[in-house]
């Protein structure tokens, strides 16, 4: 998998409904520890930039900048 690939017709996505992927679950946990691991570590970090770019099969954050203070 190579998230700056330029085909994205080859999109790893996690499906919807019936299909969805099993793994979808294990990767939303690991997202949201991720971040609250961030914001217990960096309370005072900053979101300087963030766009998203959409396409007919996904939604995806093509740009996230921040800037992480550290006490």
């Amino acid at each position: 998998y190579d998230p700056t690939r330029k085909v994205v017709h080859n999109i790893l996505d996690v499906g919807g409904g019936i299909y969805t992927c099993l793994g979808k679950f294990v990767a939303l946990i690991e997202i949201q520890e991720a971040i609250a691991a961030l914001v217990s570590n960096y309370p005072n970090a900053r979101l300087n930039r963030f766009s998203i770019a959409t396409n007919p099969f996904v939604n995806e954050v093509s740009d996230l900048k921040a800037q992480l203070h550290v006490n």
